[in-house]
């Protein structure tokens, strides 16, 4: 029976959303819901989860542009009235 060596794996490239919401810091900002702000990024199209098992699951790369460049659609508010 072969023995499966440590050094050969590689990290899963998909993180469940507790683990998420820890790469991307969301538990150090003082939010009272992490959670929310993930789902926000959903709904926003910042991040496209898949649904492994019936939870949420984010790819790693996608967790990186996000923490790198922001949630990229800052189309926050209501446009000003003129006039």
């Amino acid at each position: 029976m072969k023995s499966i060596e440590k050094e050969n794996l590689e990290p899963a490239p998909y993180l469940w959303i507790h683990e998420a919401i820890v790469y991307l810091g969301l538990d150090r900002l003082g939010l009272k819901r992490p959670d929310l702000a993930i789902h926000r990024l959903v709904k926003k199209g910042a991040l496209h989860p898949i649904k492994i098992l019936g939870r949420l699951a984010f790819h790693i790369n996608e967790l990186d542009i996000v923490a790198a460049n922001g949630d990229h659609k800052r189309e926050r508010g209501r446009p000003r009235k003129i006039g």
